[in-house]
């Protein structure tokens, strides 16, 4: 990265690197919010399938007992 300097103020470069410090903070954070997310989808989705089975199972158990 370029680094400016601002020659009527002391600390820009300072402040410069800061900013850029907080959006690389901001985009870690969103991307370990959307990688959550994505791991609850996922939670969400194994718990659909798991009762999707329980209730083919009780199908099947059903049509047995017939």
């Amino acid at each position: 990265m370029q680094k400016s300097y601002c020659s009527v103020h002391i600390g820009c470069e300072e402040e410069e690197e800061e900013e850029e410090e907080e959006e690389e903070e901001e985009e870690e954070e969103e991307e370990e919010e959307e990688e959550e997310e994505e791991e609850e989808e996922e939670e969400e989705e194994e718990e659909e399938e798991e009762e999707e089975e329980e209730e083919e199972e009780e199908e099947e158990v059903l049509l047995w007992s017939f």
